[in-house]
């Protein structure tokens, strides 16, 4: 889903070569209008997608006499050849990918997607959409991103351009204008954010991408550091957020050992089985993410370091109690 999104003028180009391609092949009657109309975009723009294709080699011309784009020779072969776990990836993908995803482009995306899967075969046809129909679509982001300007950072970032931004700092409930040098469109735990180096904080930081409320050109190229990694940026984090790296030491209840042990966490960690429980250690980025994984947790797990991360967990419950008391 999110690649799809974020890559979806290079997509739509994509599938208008497909179309082409296909049109020329079928031998039908075809015109540049007809190509625009299929395409859903104006003549200037088909033939620079033939313009296209003619220098990646492949050959056709104008007939006048019968007043159509013909091939002058027949492409080599297409055939689609997919196996079955093929096809159930590609099914969970659109499931997961083009469902209630709240992310821009997704209207855009389905349609692609409808047209790119009529080229296959019948029979592949067929089993996808059987297998689509027994996987139930996801529920995508947690936010709404249809209004959000990934258009523009993503553009932004794939040409190392200096944009300016309009950002809502929803902790403050400040709107500021910055300058910005985008690296990438960063999905995390249902959530999308820019990475980028903000001018004014001299640092790299994530930006809400639906608090972005504006985006302008600044005119300035930037050049991308050689050695940044979204992954090592990241490195420690729960979810979106970062901090110090602290060293963590839980221990799971009995009870929930199980279900403990099949978590993913988001962060280096080992696990070690005791008398007492399922013991995990680990490394984090900052205590306020954890804190809450922990909370969602309850009274079956404790924690034993470190110290700052037992008072806030008390502090939190003090002040969930104290809510509900007589």
């Amino acid at each position: 889903m999110t690649a799809i999104s974020l890559q979806d003028d290079r997509l739509r180009r994509l599938t208008r070569l497909f179309i082409i391609a296909n049109a020329l092949e079928s031998g039908e009657r075809i015109t540049y209008a007809k190509l625009a109309e299929d395409c859903g975009c104006n003549l200037k723009t088909i033939q620079r997608d033939c313009d296209f294709l003619k220098e990646a080699k492949m050959e056709f011309h104008y007939d006048r006499k019968r007043r159509s784009l013909v091939l002058d020779r027949p492409l080599p072969s297409r055939e689609v050849k997919l196996c079955a776990s093929e096809l159930i990836a590609l099914a969970m993908t659109c499931a997961a990918g083009l469902g209630k995803s709240g992310l821009p482009g997704a209207a855009q995306a389905r349609t692609a997607w409808n047209k790119l899967t009529a080229a296959l075969p019948l029979a592949l046809r067929e089993e996808l959409a059987g297998i689509g129909g027994v996987l139930a679509e996801g529920t995508g982001a947690r936010r709404d991103y249809r209004s959000a300007r990934l258009a523009e950072l993503a553009g932004a970032a794939l040409h190392h351009e200096t944009v300016e931004i309009l950002y809502h700092t929803l902790s403050r409930d400040d709107i500021s204008y910055r300058e910005v040098d985008p690296y990438c469109i960063a999905p995390r735990n249902g959530y999308l954010q820019l990475a980028a180096y903000c001018h004014r904080r001299h640092e790299i930081r994530l930006f809400a991408l639906d608090a972005i409320l504006e985006v302008r050109p600044t005119g300035k190229q930037f050049k991308p550091p050689k050695n940044f990694s979204l992954e090592k940026y990241m490195w420690g984090s729960v979810g979106t957020l970062r901090g110090e790296p602290t060293s963590i030491t839980l221990l799971f209840d009995p009870a929930i050992a199980r279900w403990a042990k099949r978590r993913q966490w988001e962060f280096p960690y080992s696990l070690e089985e005791t008398a007492a429980g399922l013991l995990l250690r680990g490394e984090v980025s900052g205590l306020e993410e954890i804190r809450n994984e922990i909370l969602h947790w309850g009274a079956k797990v404790t924690v034993l370091e470190p110290p700052a991360l037992r008072a806030a967990l008390w502090q939190e419950v003090e002040a969930i109690a104290a809510k509900y008391r007589a």
